[in-house]
């Protein structure tokens, strides 16, 4: 005689089949999470080293490469030599079986546009890695596939270098800064020109510090002043109250016969004499045209620039008369500095992550 199942034993077959189903779901619960993390480590292994190789070799370009445009120092570092570089530095930081991509795609040194004439050096590295998995082999998918990209830009610090020791009040740029090639006199005085006064200084700038002898003011005055200048805002530059312009004549005659030279341009003076200090707040280029200081004047007339306005009719006080042709405000020196720009890029250059 049969005996009729009782409903116990159908309930404990239902719970058997859906343990089971539930089993296989959190089985691939665990392979998702537990690859998916392991997957998630690799690839931060292969960030870290990717940024890693690409500041080592944007650094080593920062200290060792000579002065040259964006392309010609890009040619001279995106070699094997420097790929060999970048991948013993990101071998450091990953795994084994992590690699530099293939060509191009694992190492390049490029030249990025960033503006109608300006580049920029650009290190890029991508390393790459089939991430393994421990549960996922279970359904089919032996490994991950993960990336790690890497960009450094390398280009001139906030300085600026070769400027001359004269300042502008910030008032008399003004008048000119929408205006490339206008031709404009700034006065040589101690009386307040828009931007403050400073007795017993006749914006003169003393770059390092203390009392200048005779023979530096000479120097910056024809071929600027040697060291790289910081551009870090806010800036302010010591005065200097001498200036002999029967010791500098010939100083003037150099820099005035110069086709292009940078002037500090200040809004702001405090102090007098030697403890003038001046607020500056950009950078003017301009082409010297004439001058007119304690009687002396300059240069001779057949070796005015090129594209100067006529002699100036008299202002009234002595004058340094400046043909424009750009402003940049400080802070904003290395967005407008070029590689090989002599007048920005004779200092210290830096490697900085872009992304």
């Amino acid at each position: 005689m049969t005996r009729p199942r009782s409903p116990r034993q159908d309930e404990r077959g239902a719970v058997a089949v859906l343990v089971a189903v539930l089993m296989l779901v959190l089985i691939g619960v665990l392979a998702f999470v537990s690859d998916l993390g392991m997957a998630y480590a690799n690839q931060r292994r292969l960030q870290n080293g990717a940024d890693a190789a690409a500041l080592d070799v944007g650094r080593m370009i920062a200290l060792k490469a000579a002065p040259a445009d964006c392309q010609a120092m890009a040619s001279a570092y995106n070699t094997a030599s420097s790929r060999q570089v970048a991948s013993g530095i990101f071998a450091k930081s990953v795994a084994a079986d992590a690699s530099l991509a293939p060509g191009q795609a694992g190492f390049l040194v490029d030249c990025q546009q960033v503006g109608t004439n300006l580049s920029t050096l650009v290190v890029k590295v991508k390393g790459e890695q089939r991430s393994p998995t421990f549960f996922g082999g279970i359904f089919g998918a032996d490994g991950v596939s993960v990336a790690g990209t890497s960009r450094v830009v390398v280009g001139p610090l906030g300085t600026v270098v070769g400027l001359r020791p004269f300042a502008i009040c910030e008032a008399f740029a003004d008048t000119v800064r929408a205006n490339p090639g206008t031709t404009f006199v700034v006065p040589v005085t101690q009386a307040n020109a828009g931007c403050g006064a400073a007795p017993g200084n006749w914006a003169m700038m003393d770059f390092d510090g203390g009392a200048n002898a005779t023979g530096d003011m000479k120097a910056w005055i024809a071929h600027g002043y040697d060291e790289p200048v910081s551009v870090t805002a806010p800036l302010t530059i010591d005065g200097d109250p001498g200036f002999n312009i029967n010791a500098a004549a010939s100083e003037m005659d150099v820099m005035f016969t110069t086709r292009d030279v940078v002037l500090p341009v200040y809004n702001n003076v405090v102090g007098n004499g030697s403890n003038a200090r001046y607020s500056i707040v950009g950078f003017v280029s301009v082409t010297p045209c004439r001058y007119r200081i304690n009687n002396k004047t300059g240069p001779d007339p057949s070796s005015v620039n090129p594209g100067c306005g006529a002699l100036p009719a008299d202002p009234g006080s002595d004058y340094l008369q400046l043909r424009y042709s750009s402003f940049i405000p400080v802070g904003r020196i290395n967005a407008a500095c070029a590689l090989a720009d002599d007048l920005c890029d004779d200092g210290p250059r830096a490697a900085t992550l872009a992304d």
